[in-house]
């Protein structure tokens, strides 16, 4: 009779396998959903990175291509421009004005990124610094300048970044005397 009240007595509280194994189960699902949101985080700032490329490139491309804006070819060109007054957002210009170039003559569009992402910018010829305007303009003839420029070898690297988070992606565009401008994107 003792032996069949022992059966007959409920168990209370888990077994030291049994809550390891649970604990596994709660760290394998953790780690599943942090790996999405980092993969998440990153494909998003690769398309913010690929927009602003985008922009570049179709400045490129229109500059290049003669097109017209307001009833003329715009004389030095398109371009994009960043300011850091605004880092949220970048504008692709027209550039007719006379002297320095790569100053906007008109607003053609505006794009502005998502709240948590950030927008920096770097001179990297001979003296990596941020810098505080950094204007990419495209003659008809195909090269790049920036402001303050007239044309000659240099290299800028714009940096999209997540506020407070260490992902970001880089576009770097290069313009080497005598060729063509490169534009790239890539891990900095």
């Amino acid at each position: 009779m003792n032996q069949t009240n022992n059966i007959l007595v409920k168990r209370r509280g888990f077994s030291f396998l049994e809550v390891i194994i649970a604990l596994g189960i709660v760290a394998i699902a953790a780690a599943a959903i942090l790996t999405a949101g980092v993969k998440r985080n990153s494909r998003s700032l690769d398309v913010e990175a690929e927009k602003l490329a985008a922009m570049l490139r179709r400045a490129q491309s229109l500059a290049i291509a003669k097109t017209t804006y307001d009833g003329q070819v715009p004389t030095k060109g398109y371009g994009v421009q960043v300011t850091t007054g605004n880092p949220a957002s970048y504008i692709l210009i027209t550039d007719s004005r006379p002297g320095n170039p790569c100053m906007r003559s008109a607003s053609l569009e505006t794009y502005a990124l998502p709240r948590e992402v950030q927008l920096q910018f770097f001179e990297v010829a001979a003296n990596p610094s941020a810098v505080g305007m950094v204007d990419i303009c495209f003659r008809p003839d195909g090269t790049a300048y920036r402001q303050g420029s007239a044309g000659e070898n240099f290299t800028v690297q714009y940096v999209v970044s997540r506020m407070g988070g260490s992902l970001a992606k880089a576009i770097v565009i290069r313009q080497p005397l005598g060729q063509d401008p490169i534009i790239e994107v890539h891990a900095p």
